[in-house]
């Protein structure tokens, strides 16, 4: 028995001797990381052995001169195995960090920022390198490049750019005369290189300039668009859908409340109910009576009838935020009606949340003996267009983005007829969509290249430039590719400039990237404004998307940068900018959201602020600002397949990334012409937020126009607006 036990203990010994040994020796070489396979392996053989003799069995071995040795090693087994995790980690943290010092050394001098040498000798199997700056990304990639063929084995002819444009593909050649067999070429040739096939892509605009020319002569078609552009392009709301008076009211500042006639309204409900009756050619007239401090728009019909919208629900209530005598003040009209001629019809806010409101007030109508006669199509279309200049030419660009979507996307237009915006915008779109010979868009040639990709590709390493610029046909060739290869991918962008809808761009892949490659790795490159103040404004305005990259920013000194120039109409911009360019030192650039926004103002540059994210002027002037259909943002654009398709956001996320582009690329000061009482939401934000902060021309008040005067402030003095509900002031020596 004794032998036994004897025997046990030295055979336990001797496996615990190996264990422990085996354990010192990972961590004797500083230099030589510890694989997980062999952890794993190694936890798996000590845990084993500890399950078949636990710590409490040890105390059979008491009697044996070797009982103190065996407990010991016992325990120094259990803390490896407790310790294993951690300390492995940490081992392999120092080679990796020791690794990263030695790499550096080697790499000696590089082009970029001595700050981000760590991540250029990281080389993930997917990173997206967040940049602003032309010359940061290229010194970046010129270092990758000696980094990865230098120390990490890599041939030149295995590195693949690729870029949108021959320019930027010249950039990079030039930047990497020392790797001359480093392919370099734009997306679309490199593309057509992996295809047999030989096409023509279709001039899309052409065929919408055309095909919506022939539709327009059908009266049915004109209808239809008319409307869709009334009713169905956008949903509105009642007072019942807002739970304060704050948001409600921001709701309407943010719409363009003109009737076909021109008339201001009060209410989406009223521009429908006005809207409805000269669609059915009945004459109306509005007029405004005030009660208790509310304003109520009566619409007076020629038979004496009038028509009141009340912000009433079901039960006769009025919404949480409006006044408790609004009830009293309903009930006093009511009652003037009694004791009146005219007859009153009644329409309500829960009729606008529930749809019915039209139909509801026709009954009401008929009843009442209005005769209906349905207007002609081409009137109303003309009507739109009085109120919108650039109907057509804002509807022709909503058409080919949600085109071009739909080829990228690689879905029939068939497939959006869920709702009842959905197919009174296929219905317009279809006859265009079906000329549109898509069979030999490019698009669509991508998605068969990639259907037929060879596996002979030898690439390592895919850089992938302006990948906010990505269409999801090329993004799912790069996919393939990264199967086919196991090439790392290097993505350089930049979401703020996510901007090319009609090109097809989504840019759901650079927002949402981590959807497509969980682990890749997200790098910033320090961004280094031309303007602080204008990069803040620009901040401001990309920040109502709610979906970006925040930056890493570099703070420097600026100057007043936003300035505001208030005008009563369209026609008095020229005249305006005339007289303010001639006292400004460097070039100048006014920017319009359509071609019709060019005011031809001498001495300055016109640009449209959708067509262009490579931007730079010392004083750019903002045109268009007035919200509405057509204005800016263009809620025409707003639809929902597009909306669909893009998935991440609204389309008119566009507008604001545009807009923020052009203010934070200009390098003094941002000039907002503003009409006087229909300037976008956008735009009024920003002039809220930044009131302290504008340039005055000609001693004018920033918010308001009036006229400033001088006050003493302490041991100053200020400026100060001379209209007493205007709290502008600013010290009297700033800009």
């Amino acid at each position: 028995m004794k032998k036994e036990m004897k025997r046990e203990v030295e055979d336990a010994l001797e496996i615990l001797n190996g264990l422990i040994s085996n354990y010192n020796d990972f961590f004797i070489n500083e230099s030589k990381p510890i694989p997980d396979e062999i952890k794993d392996t190694y936890l798996n053989v000590a845990k084993a052995f500890m399950n078949d003799l636990k710590e409490e069995d040890l105390k059979k071995y008491q009697k044996s001169s070797s009982y103190e040795d065996l407990v010991s090693k016992y325990n120094t087994l259990k803390n490896n195995v407790s310790e294993a995790e951690s300390r492995i980690k940490e081992h392999n943290d120092k080679v990796i960090m020791l690794d990263k010092e030695n790499k550096i050394k080697d790499m000696g001098e590089i082009s970029s920022d001595a700050s981000i040498k760590d991540d250029i000798i990281t080389v993930p199997s997917e990173e997206l390198l967040l940049v602003s700056s032309a010359d940061d990304k290229l010194k970046y990639v010129t270092d990758k490049i000696k980094y990865v063929t230098s120390l990490e084995g890599t041939l030149e002819e295995e590195i693949l750019i690729l870029t949108y444009t021959n320019k930027d593909s010249k950039s990079y050649m030039n930047a990497l005369k020392d790797y001359p067999n480093v392919g370099v070429m734009p997306i679309n040739k490199f593309i057509y290189s992996l295809s047999d096939i030989k096409t023509t892509e279709v001039p899309l605009n052409k065929v919408i300039d055309e095909e919506l020319s022939n539709n327009l002569k059908d009266d049915n078609y004109i209808r239809n668009l008319v409307l869709y552009l009334l009713h169905y392009h956008q949903n509105t709301y009642s007072s019942l859908a807002f739970s304060d008076k704050n948001s409600y009211n921001d709701y309407l500042d943010s719409l363009n409340l003109k009737t076909l006639k021109g008339e201001t309204v009060s209410s989406p409900a009223i521009l429908n109910i006005t809207d409805f009756l000269t669609e059915n050619k009945v004459n109306y007239k509005i007029k405004n009576i005030l009660e208790d401090n509310e304003i109520f728009n009566v619409i007076s019909l020629d038979n004496d009838i009038d028509i009141i919208y009340f912000e009433l629900d079901e039960k006769g209530e009025r919404p949480v935020f409006f006044k408790d005598s609004y009830i009293e003040t309903v009930d006093k009209i009511r009652s003037d009606y009694e004791n009146s001629h005219t007859k009153l019809i009644e329409c309500y806010a829960y009729e606008k949340k529930n749809g019915s409101i039209i139909n509801n007030l026709y009954t009401k109508l008929y009843d009442a003996g209005v005769k209906f006669a349905l207007e002609d199509a081409s009137v109303l279309l003309e009507l739109l267009e009085k109120q919108n200049p650039n109907l057509m030419p804002s509807l022709k660009e909503t058409m080919l983005i949600t085109i071009k979507a739909l080829i990228e996307e690689n879905k029939p237009l068939e497939e959006f007829n869920q709702t009842l915006s959905e197919r009174k915008f296929a219905e317009l779109l279809k006859p265009i969509y079906d000329k549109y010979n898509i069979s030999s868009d490019f698009s669509n040639e991508t998605y068969k290249i990639i259907d037929n990709l060879k596996d002979n590709l030898n690439y390592k390493f895919i850089i992938l430039d302006n990948f906010e610029e990505i269409t999801t046909s090329k993004f799912k060739l790069i996919q393939k590719i990264k199967n086919i290869t196991g090439a790392n991918l290097l993505f350089l962008g930049d979401d703020w400039q996510s901007i090319y809808l009609n090109s097809g761009t989504n840019p759901k892949y650079i927002k949402n990237i981590k959807k497509y490659y969980p682990d890749i790795k997200i790098s910033l490159l320090p961004y280094k404004p031309i303007n602080f103040r204008l990069y803040e404004i620009a901040k401001k305005v990309i920040s109502m998307t709610n979906n970006y990259y925040d930056k890493n920013v570099e703070v420097s000194d600026s100057f007043s940068s936003i300035g505001i120039i208030r005008v009563k109409n369209k026609d008095d911009i020229k005249d305006k900018l005339i007289n303010i360019v001639k006292s400004l030192p460097g070039s100048i650039t006014i920017a319009g959201r359509y071609s019709s926004d060019n005011v031809d103002v001498p001495n300055t540059k016109f640009i449209l602020i959708n067509d262009t994210k490579i931007y730079n002027s010392d004083y750019t002037f903002i045109i268009n600002t007035e919200k509405g259909l057509c204005g800016y943002p263009n809620e025409l654009i707003n639809n929902v397949i597009l909306n669909k398709i893009i998935e991440i956001e609204p389309a008119i996320y566009n507008e604001y990334r545009t807009l923020a582009n052009i203010i934070r690329n200009t390098n003094k000061r941002v000039y907002l012409v503003v009409t006087e009482e229909n300037t976008s939401k956008v735009f009024r934000d920003i002039i809220d937020t930044y009131k302290d902060d504008i340039f005055v021309e000609k001693n004018e008040c920033p918010i308001c126009g009036s006229s400033l005067i001088i006050k003493p402030a302490g041991d100053k003095e200020e400026l100060e607006c001379s209209n007493e509900k205007c709290s502008y002031h600013r010290d009297i020596n700033e800009n």
